[in-house]
């Protein structure tokens, strides 16, 4: 069994070693490649586990729920993050991680849903309300 490589040439998969992965239910940081790297990174003692941290914003946001969207979805949780820079893998990769949340832990969506939002382009006040399918509008942070 041979495939191709980034370079264009043949690779005999015979001849390589494959690695499998089994991402428990309770690790959702194993979802993507970043996360494994991590872990595997501090399992053989190379790194030590980031350390993240709360900071008091100078400005609190609001967000108002409306009250049709609290018989839908009662719950409303948001963080911003700031300091990230994206590049175009980066990116990639936390749409992609996004995406699988939504698939299993959101249950499709069912059950919650994300939406990522480049904070530079947000004037308040801020809603958070359910509209019809048809009245909905998505504009990719591309």
């Amino acid at each position: 069994m041979a495939r191709i490589d980034g370079n264009g040439d043949n690779v005999d998969m015979s001849k390589v070693e494959v690695y499998k992965v089994e991402v428990p239910a309770n690790r959702y940081d194993l979802l993507c490649l970043e996360g494994i790297a991590t872990a595997i990174k501090c399992y053989l003692s190379k790194s030590t586990l980031p350390t993240y941290s709360l900071t008091k914003p100078a400005k609190m946001e609001k967000i108002t729920v409306k009250k049709e969207t609290k018989e839908i979805r009662p719950f409303v949780v948001s963080a911003i993050l700031r300091n990230i820079k994206f590049d175009i893998q980066s990116y990639n990769s936390f749409i992609d991680l996004q995406d699988k949340l939504h698939q299993n832990i959101c249950r499709k969506r069912t059950l919650c849903s994300m939406g990522t939002h480049d904070y530079d382009k947000v004037q308040g006040p801020i809603t958070y309300e359910a509209l019809k399918p048809k009245d909905i509008v998505f504009k990719a942070l591309k």
